[in-house]
This record gives C-alpha cells, structure tokens and sequence, in this order.
C-alpha cells in the first residue's frame, strides 16, 4: 500500500507581490524581487533540475519522511532573492532543509512547524545540513563532493548521481 505516486516530479510555486510598475528592471528596484536569480556566469535556473534521492548523510542528520536534498534546495533558495537581500519564509519547516539552505547560503529565513517532534529535529538539523558541503552556495547545478559523481547526458545538462546504493522495494 502507498499513499502516493513516486513519479520524481516536485512541483514548487514561488509567490510574489503583483508587478506593480512596467518593467521586470523597474519592479526589481522597488521590490528587490520578481525575479530568479542566475546561477554563475549568468545562465538562469533551468526549467528542470536533475536531482536524486536524499543523501543517507542528510537523512542521518535530519530523519524526516519527505527531507530535501541540500543540492536543489540551496540552488532554488539562492535564486529566490535575485539581489541576494530579503527572508526566506517557510511554512512547512520539517526538519529544516529550506532553512539550513538558507542558513548556508548566508540568507535570513523564517520556518514555522506545527509538528513538535519534527520542530525539534529542526532546531538540531539546521546547523548541521547547512554546514555540510560548505563549497556549494547553488551558484551552480553540479555540487563538487565526494559523495556524489556526474554524467553529462546525451542532451549536454549536467546530471548528479548519488554514490550509495539504489532504494529497494519488496516485500
């Protein structure tokens, strides 16, 4: 029995004040938002980011049903504040994986959780996922780790695999 569909697609929304002025340039002075920040030598975050399973190290720290990994948090949080200035609002704070991105990336964040246990988890997680792979701020898609080698696909992007075993499924 499961309760839903595995089918390795997350969708995520990003809300934000209405575009009150006539240009994106004009809104993003007055607002600081409206916009993604680019990743490193000005390419935009793409439409699809190739991600995998959380890795064992982040579920050790932060034993969460549904914990993000730190490599597509930190590239989505950073592209959210395009002058790098404003909060992070979470909320559904879990373990803390939004707020331990922010945290590395060196943004201000806000979480809130309506589950105890999970709060607490949090406040002991968020330190600890943020301070690992302190080289990976998300200006990139490729996260340098040892835990983790790369493949160029057949379409040229860029593609992570984590290096421990795949999930099993049985009985």
């Amino acid at each position: 029995m499961c309760v839903s569909l595995k089918g390795c697609y997350e969708p995520w929304m990003l809300f934000r004040k209405p575009i009150s002025k006539k240009t994106v340039a004009q809104n993003l002075r007055k607002w600081g938002a409206v916009a993604l920040r680019m990743l490193e030598d000005s390419k935009p975050v793409p439409e699809l980011i190739l991600s995998a399973r959380t890795p064992r190290q982040e579920r050790s720290v932060a034993p969460h049903p549904c914990l993000k990994p730190q490599h597509i948090m930190r590239i989505l949080v950073r592209s959210l504040l395009p002058l790098g200035e404003g909060i992070i609002f979470d909320p559904f704070l879990g373990a803390g994986s939004t707020v331990a991105a922010a945290k590395a990336i060196g943004y201000q964040s806000i979480g809130i959780e309506i589950d105890h246990e999970y709060y607490e988890i949090a406040l002991s997680a968020i330190p600890k996922l943020a301070g690992l792979y302190p080289s990976f701020l998300g200006e990139t898609v490729e996260m340098p780790s040892t835990s983790v080698r790369y493949e160029i696909s057949d379409n040229k992007q860029m593609q992570w695999i984590l290096a421990e075993e795949r999930a099993r499924y049985g009985k």
